[in-house]
């Protein structure tokens, strides 16, 4: 019988195995949102795990091994030679010592198998696969950290290890809303995510390796953003929901990571970066509103300063008038009424001036003078 013969039937064998639940996942119950008439699992977690073929393996491994050794003994010296140290060097390269800070899981044949502790491991070479992930906590920036998010235009070209800032608009302000904030604006979104793998089987059959499940995360994570900040009625409404926007998004990691063998330690938002141009603007609207407050107060003041001396003015005045010869009240029309100081007044225009001054001395009430 060749090897890919035995192969075959080993897996052939494993898929006969009853298959367990892998118990690695506390995040997910195994008999929750299970649809009926369905033979397929319903999440990552619910896939069937076989810890018996670890044994069912490395028996067969040993006893390749015996046979291999006895045959060439038979055939050859020589022979017997060249396969035992063949067989060493397999021996050799199937034990593994497996870092205390790294989650592992075992896959037999490709089949899920365990997950499994650091420390020494006989794993067959060619017929298991160690699946290894970072145990400690693993943290992630979108779209970069701060250094790596690119503020040139967008029309230049992104350099090298370089990010594109992400840029979501806001929702649209009530009318009724006049703060300095109630605007419609475009912010620079950066969040971040801490998470720590815990389940290495779940999570190579959820995501496959490190940078595909940073990419899921991303696209999740703008996903929940846009839809939240679109909602947002301008910016001070955004600001006030900032809160409730990251709680909303740590919700959204934890139901997507719940079945893939990771638990969410952390995610957040950091403050929305105003462009350039908007901040300098705000900042310019406020001091103009300040400003325009400061002279609109002083204008007020000084208005009604000039109005209540106006009125002591005209109560003077008119006191004055009631008892002035005519003479007076002629030259007080020439320099008030008609406006011009240096005007000489003709016949005609003199009896312009007294049918003036009669009507002013019929409305401020002039008493008639004793002729002389």
């Amino acid at each position: 019988m060749k090897f890919k013969d035995v192969i075959a039937k080993l897996r052939m064998f494993a898929s006969k195995l009853p298959a367990r639940n892998q118990p690695g996942n506390h995040n997910v119950s195994n008999t929750q949102n299970t649809p009926t008439q369905t033979n397929s699992p319903a999440t990552i977690a619910d896939r069937p795990v076989r810890p018996e073929l670890y044994w069912i393996i490395l028996g067969a491994w040993v006893f390749i091994l015996l046979i291999a050794i006895r045959v060439s003994w038979i055939i050859d010296p020589t022979v017997f030679e060249i396969v035992t140290a063949l067989m060493v060097i397999w021996i050799a390269m199937s034990i593994r010592i497996i870092n205390f800070n790294r989650t592992i899981g075992l896959l037999g044949l490709e089949m899920p198998i365990a997950n499994t502790r650091p420390g020494p491991k006989v794993i067959p070479w060619l017929l298991m696969r160690v699946l290894e992930y970072p145990a400690d906590i693993q943290q992630r920036q979108f779209p970069g950290n701060p250094e790596e998010v690119f503020k040139g235009d967008d029309k230049d070209p992104l350099p090298e290890r370089m990010y594109r800032p992400l840029r979501i608009t806001t929702g649209t302000p009530d009318p009724k809303d006049t703060g300095i904030l109630d605007i419609q604006a475009t912010v620079e979104v950066l969040f971040y995510l801490r998470v720590r793998i815990v389940g290495a089987l779940q999570f190579h059959l959820k995501y496959g390796d490190i940078e595909g499940f940073w990419s899921q995360m991303r696209d999740t994570g703008q996903t929940t953003l846009a839809e939240k900040f679109s909602r947002a009625k301008g910016l001070g409404a955004l600001i006030s929901q900032l809160p409730e926007i990251m709680e909303t998004l740590n919700a959204e990691y934890k139901r997507d990571l719940a079945d893939g063998g990771v638990d969410v330690v952390e995610s957040g938002l950091d403050s929305p970066d105003l462009s350039k141009r908007l901040s300098e603007a705000l900042r310019d609207l406020g001091v103009a509103r300040s400003e325009g407050e400061q002279v609109r107060t002083k204008i007020t003041q000084e208005g009604l300063g000039r109005a209540a001396a106006e009125a002591a003015l005209i109560t003077q005045t008119s006191e004055a008038l009631k008892n002035a010869s005519p003479a007076a009240q002629a030259a007080y029309v020439g320099s008030r009424v008609l406006g011009d100081k240096t005007t000489i007044l003709g016949m005609d225009g003199i009896a312009a001036a007294l049918t003036m001054i009669k009507t002013i001395g019929q409305s401020i009430d002039i008493k008639d003078q004793p002729k002389t």
